[in-house]
């Protein structure tokens, strides 16, 4: 066996160093494949394991009340990061132009949304006019304007 050793050209890559970049690019892109299906998992099994929530009825934010809320609200937080960590990875993989702009931002917006999702709670309001079990009827009054009534919900469907 005859092993041949060639000196790369004036051009190509230096890939000792490329190495820990391309890992780190790859795990980053990772986080995008991950992000979806894991999120997806987490709050159906929380739809199938929690009494008196109905999907097509209820909001999934609606997970985040009650005792075992801080499961959905972890569910959104951890998505939210890991939608950020790809919209790092398409930053480094793309060509500059508006693609290598626009593709990122948009899903670093969609991250920090989903974390901010998390980090705010559903009122307790429109947990209670929508008749879910899990949410005590109490509210404060300042909330109470911006929420539709009942009869105006009729009205829309």
């Amino acid at each position: 066996m005859t092993l041949r050793l060639t000196t790369p050209g004036p051009g190509a890559p230096d890939t000792a160093s490329d190495a820990p970049s391309t890992t780190l690019t790859r795990a980053f892109l990772a986080c995008g494949v991950v992000a979806g299906p894991l999120f997806v998992l987490v709050a159906l099994l929380q739809v199938l394991f929690r009494d008196g929530f109905d999907l097509s009825r209820h909001p999934l934010s609606l997970l985040s009340l009650g005792e075992w809320g801080w499961i959905q609200i972890s569910n959104f937080v951890v998505g939210g990061l890991l939608a950020i960590g790809f919209a790092i990875g398409l930053r480094r993989v793309l060509r500059p132009g508006r693609r290598a702009t626009w593709a990122p931002l948009l899903v670093g917006g969609y991250g920090l949304g989903l974390i901010a999702g998390g980090c705010s709670s559903p009122t307790q309001l429109s947990a209670s006019r929508r008749g879910h079990r899990m949410a005590s009827p109490t509210t404060s009054a300042g909330t109470a304007w911006c929420m539709p009534s009942p009869h105006r919900w009729r009205r829309w469907r």
